[in-house]
């Protein structure tokens, strides 16, 4: 008989500090499984394994009433109970067929498993052994919900009131909030001498919560970005008093105030109350500052309630009454008016139009210029891009009736104006974020391939080296939805591979856009950070024990081509995005999604891995296998991931060169790992977006394109890189290398978490566990299905947590 050492495997883990200390070591655990191994070996000999399962139908009944597996059980019982760590121990038994037995030690007792044919079978009967006991002996009444509802609930004695309040509500011993002893004392003080009742608000306070369609929470977020203040911290405790069966309160000190909420059922709802209560004393002190959109809710409330919206809709048909009905099929054509302006200033090379909105009462009208003519909305819109819809509406009735546009093309009610040879208007001094704030279209897809385009219309313009630059080119764009505004965070040209050595972390080996466009928008992330840390105004906000993105920005990715790799796969005739192509999973064929590694030179792949299955040592993973881990993993690294929750692309735009079945089975449709990964990593499927064909025009050039240029908007500068050596144009490292960003990290740790300096390179990835855990289940679920072995780049992955170096950046292509 043989065996097999589980010490991986335990499944318990407790949130105590001391379940480490609790769990047994390596030694201590070897000898109990040496020990328990003679028993297995004589109970096998003799036949005394067990091999049918006998749960009695009220266990099972217990286990479905639970919703849990068996292991799940065992967990959730330790926990609760504070108990130590259960240990797994798995043996192989030798015979005709290879089976598996698993034991488990529970109060000096040994609870045998069935034989099964797989560990995991065989872990979950000795679990399932263990449940059974524990059920018997009613120690598994503390996991049942509907009897905890039974249980009586009691709230302080009167005697010693004090005192058991502060046994309830102890001070944290780490990380206590400094307020926290002075807000406990100021509940106790408004219990003793008060009775702690609930706050009244006043009128006003009453109508903007009632109105606002987030909760208070978000009420006080909002006010607090526009006043650029930071958040005050929500302190939650067990009440002296239950009240109803309300027993939690809330409490915080803002601005220097120490400010109560009223009485809650959960913590949750405690908080709301305690923001809600922040939110009456800002308005009774005239500090509040009211949102736009609800000053616009509570207006139509005062005059009209939900009748009011409806005048709108009857003045908007009035409009349409007025308009040539060439121009009624100019708007039908799906594009927004803004859109029609911008492709006419496009076509006919002409500067883009100008908006100018100017407030109406609680509404807003809007002036375009188009060319020295101006046109303004006939009638005042709820919102800044309605009004400047309407006046371009009225700019294109003006040109219809000129003659302007081709009628021609609006035979149809369907039709869509055709600019052909689109090219970016000859204005270098426009800037970007002029250009940005007058796109105005419904559709982000527009927004970000015309910013892209511009930003590398005026690089062509004022870099030299770009007339030896790539003509493969990518984008990233951040919405911002409550103000309808997009912005350009990074953009990159290239797609050269070097195979030069880079133990320094100074060298780009892969130089293909996509790539370097990542790497830009890792910059701005960690820009995004620091402001956070230094308390201004930033993307993220406070999750869970970690920074997360706010709801209302979003990341759309815009590429010229399909990335090379599996998604570049081409048919006789192949499909194409219908606009926006939903998400789907397609069947995948043998032979296709394969990984495919990148070789030297200019778009030069190969096959992954042998057919013996050895993992490859040279080369990068293509461009589609590293957007296939970007959705399990997020875009942000795995060094950024210990402060932040996974980021995903919301969108991808692709312009040329593409399949629908291909790009969408290449960047999620091969990853089946939706059931394996814990929050918050999951399986991100962006929207795949059919971007309209436009046209570039690189400078000629007789020389070979070898250098990749790259843009984001920390910098602000355009950077050239020479694709042969992995270095600027200048031979210096890139601010893109790992070393550059590995050093701008350690900047912005110094000034808040100094102790992340001193960890090295290797070991910082590593200890991001959830991220490591993740790319490890993409990568067995693709060598499952078939897809190949995830390559090795550098030493192999067993030798990567044990560098010491701080700079060693060999191994980057396991965990980056």
């Amino acid at each position: 008989m043989t065996t097999e050492n589980e010490s991986e495997m335990p499944t318990i883990k407790e949130k105590s500090e001391e379940s480490e200390i609790r769990q047994l070591s390596e030694a201590k655990f070897q000898e109990r499984y040496a020990f328990i191994q003679e028993d297995v070996n004589i109970r096998s000999k003799t036949g005394n394994l067990p091999n049918i399962e006998s749960t009695k139908p009220d266990v099972m009944a217990f286990i479905a009433k639970l919703k849990q597996h068996p292991v799940g059980i065992i967990s959730a019982y330790a926990s609760a109970k504070n108990l130590p760590i259960c240990n797994y121990f798995c043996y192989e038994i030798a015979g005709a067929q290879k089976h598996y037995v698993c034991v488990m030690e529970y109060e000096s007792q040994q609870f045998y498993g069935c034989l099964t044919r797989s560990k995991k079978e065989a872990k979950t009967s000795a679990a399932l052994r263990l449940v059974h006991h524990l059920f018997e002996a009613d120690e598994l009444v503390i996991l049942d919900k509907e009897e905890k509802k039974k249980q009586p609930k009691a709230g302080f004695e009167q005697e010693d009131t004090r005192e058991g309040f502060e046994e309830a509500n102890p001070a944290p011993i780490v990380d206590c909030p400094p307020d926290f002893t002075t807000i406990r004392d100021e509940i106790w003080r408004k219990f003793e001498y008060e009775g702690l009742p609930d706050p009244v608000f006043c009128p006003d306070t009453v109508k903007i919560i009632s109105e606002a369609d987030t909760a208070p929470p978000g009420l006080v977020n909002s006010h607090l970005a526009l006043t650029k203040e930071k958040t005050p911290e929500i302190i939650v405790f067990q009440a002296p008093v239950m009240r109803d069966g309300n027993k939690y309160i809330a409490g915080t000190n803002y601005e220097e105030k120490l400010i109560i909420g009223a009485l809650a059922r959960s913590k949750n709802n405690a908080k709301q109350n305690c923001a809600a209560a922040i939110v009456d004393y800002l308005v009774r002190t005239n500090k509040f500052i009211v949102p736009r959109k609800l000053k616009r809710k509570i207006k139509y409330s005062e005059f009209g309630g939900q009748n009011s919206p409806a005048p709108k809709q009857l003045r908007t048909e009035t409009i349409h009454l007025e308009l040539d009905g060439r121009t009624i099929c100019f708007l039908s054509s799906g594009k927004s008016p803004q859109s029609i302006i911008n492709e006419y200033c496009a076509k006919n090379r002409i500067r883009p139009a100008t908006y100018t909105v100017f407030e109406h009462g609680f509404f807003f009208k809007a002036k375009c210029i188009v060319d020295g003519i101006e046109a303004v909305s006939t009638l005042p819109e709820a919102s800044k891009r309605k009004a400047k819809d309407s006046a371009a509406t009225k700019m294109i009735d003006l040109f219809v009736r000129e003659g302007r546009f081709d009628t021609d093309k609006t035979k149809t009610a369907h039709s869509t104006m055709e600019i052909e040879d689109f090219e970016i208007p000859e204005c270098s001094d426009i800037t970007a974020e002029e250009y940005a704030s007058n796109l105005g279209g419904d559709s982000v897809f527009d927004v970000a391939q015309n910013l892209v385009y511009h930003a590398l219309q005026q690089a062509i313009e004022t870099v030299p080296e770009m007339s030896s630059s790539s003509l493969q080119f990518a984008g990233c764009v951040i919405l911002d939805s409550n103000n309808d505004q997009a912005s350009l965070i990074s953009w990159a040209t290239g797609n050269g591979y070097n195979s030069v050595p880079n133990n320094e972390g100074n060298v780009i080996n892969d130089c293909y856009a996509e790539i370097l466009c990542r790497r830009g928008i890792v910059l701005f992330l960690l820009d995004e950070i620091q402001k956070h840390m230094e308390s201004l105004h930033s993307i993220f906000m406070l999750g869970e024990g970690t920074l997360k993105l706010r709801s209302e920005y979003s990341f759309h990715l815009y590429l010229s081509h399909s990335p090379n790799g599996d998604a570049a796969r081409l048919e006789p005739i192949p499909w194409k995005f219908d606009l926006v192509f939903p998400v789907a999973d397609y069947p995948i064929p043998p032979g296709l999604g394969q990984l495919s590694m990148k070789n030297n030179g200019i778009n030069a792949l190969k096959v992954a891995s042998n057919p013996m299955g050895t993992p490859q040592t040279d080369g990068s993973l293509s461009s589609s296998d590293k957007m296939l881990k970007w959705n399990v993993c997020g875009i942000q690294g795995a060094i950024l991931a210990k402060f932040i929750e996974p980021v995903h692309l919301n969108s991808v735009s692709v312009e040329n060169s593409y399949d629908s079945r291909h790009v969408s089975r290449a960047l999620y449709c091969r990853a089946k790992v939706q059931f394996d990964l814990h929050y918050p990593y999951y399986l991100n499927k962006p929207i795949l977006v059919s971007a309209s064909e436009k046209c570039i025009v690189f400078p000629e050039s007789n020389e070979p394109r070898i250098f990749s240029a790259n843009w984001n908007c920390v910098d602000g500068t355009v950077e050239i890189i020479n694709s042969t050596t992995g270095k600027t144009s200048a031979n210096e490292p890139s601010r893109l290398s790992r070393l550059i960003t590995y050093t701008r990290f350690q900047a912005v740790m110094q000034a808040h978490y100094p102790q992340f300096v001193s960890v090295p390179y290797t070991k910082l990835k590593m200890e991001s566990h959830l991220y490591v855990q993740s790319a490890i289940t993409l990568k067995r679920a693709l060598q499952r299905d078939g897809f190949g072995v995830w390559p090795v780049k550098g030493p192999s992955a067993s030798m990567a947590g044990l560098r010491v170096r701080s700079h060693d950046f060999t191994s980057d292509e396991i965990y980056s």
